[in-house]
């Protein structure tokens, strides 16, 4: 390894590796500076009370957070990635979302009253706010649901 460092050193007599120093020391700050933001975001989506879900326009689940997960009784999130959203048991979701799949194509924002099925069984009202969004070409549905405290 230092023969290499040594090598290199004798090579660039100029010393332009000084040169690339500052810009690579950027790009790292930068790097990590993205990791803590996507960390901390991922923890309050996680730790949020509300129920959040992202679907691709076919309808299968692509992310939820906690809350969405503890709906249907699993404790693995991981399990449901990629699998329709009617895996959830929420007849009402389901509903909007076979009724309503316009949203994907014209990148419109959805809000409607819903009932949501807890994992006791019970039916809660809850708000639907869900916003379609196209990236690279492909439309995405992100959804959250609060529960309405009348």
């Amino acid at each position: 390894m230092k023969m290499g460092a040594i090598d290199y050193l004798i090579k660039d007599i100029d010393r332009h590796y000084f040169n690339m120093l500052p810009i690579t020391i950027e790009k790292a700050i930068e790097i990590k500076q993205t990791e803590k933001k996507n960390r901390l975001l991922n923890h309050a989506i996680d730790t949020i009370p509300d129920y959040i879900y992202m679907a691709d326009e076919q309808g299968c689940l692509l992310f939820m957070n906690n809350s969405m997960s503890s709906l249907c009784s699993c404790s693995n999130q991981e399990q449901l990635i990629g699998k329709p959203l009617e895996i959830l048991g929420q007849e009402d979701l389901n509903k909007v979302f076979k009724e309503d799949n316009s949203c994907v194509k014209s990148s419109k924002f959805l809000q409607v009253e819903i009932l949501i099925k807890k994992s006791d069984g019970s039916l809660v009202p809850a708000l639907l706010l869900e916003s379609c969004i196209e990236d690279q070409g492909k439309n995405f549905r992100f959804g959250v649901i609060r529960e309405i405290n009348k």
